[in-house]
């Protein structure tokens, strides 16, 4: 018995066929699998990361609400010589949420959307020259520090809005 040329073609043929297409399906569905990993992964960071950022925001935007308060009645006391209010606005909590807010500034494009930074260098605009009023121009505090809460609860709605269409929410 003879083997012919033609044979071992059909043999390897029959071989190649299978393995080739193997090789395909492994390599088309192991780039799928990955592809879809760490798009799920990277969805999972940007998602940590404005559910971070949404609560430093509203920490900040307490403490806004709070010093408002705080003020109004310590301005206040002097015309009606009211007791002074009980406890004090922590500016020292204050400053590290907002270092908190300027790492995120700084790391927006990376992990957030360009109009979120936006939104983010606007309000620090809005915040110096609430400050800004405040120290130099002799504007009351406590109305500034409503204003304020009202920009940060803006903000706050407007960055929401940014994170539903950044992470596709239906």
């Amino acid at each position: 018995m003879s083997i012919t040329p033609q044979e071992v073609g059909s043999f390897f043929l029959t071989l190649v066929v299978p393995i080739a297409t193997g090789i395909a399906a492994a390599w088309f569905t192991a780039k799928f699998a990955l592809s879809r990993f760490y798009h799920e992964k990277w969805w999972e960071k940007k998602h940590a990361a404005y559910n971070q950022l949404i609560d430093i925001l509203f920490e900040i935007k307490a403490m806004y609400d709070y010093a408002s308060d705080y003020y109004e009645t310590v301005a206040e006391r002097g015309r009606r010589l009211q007791p002074l209010p009980d406890g004090k606005v922590d500016w020292v909590r204050f400053r590290e949420l907002n270092a908190q807010l300027h790492r995120f500034y700084v790391l927006a494009p990376i992990s957030l959307s360009p109009l979120t930074r936006e939104l983010l260098n606007k309000f620090f605009l809005d915040d110096a020259a609430a400050q800004h009023s405040v120290h130099e121009e002799g504007y009351p505090d406590f109305i500034a520090y409503d204003e304020m809460a009202k920009t940060t609860r803006n903000l706050i709605d407007a960055i929401v809005l940014d994170a539903e269409f950044e992470l596709k929410f239906k």
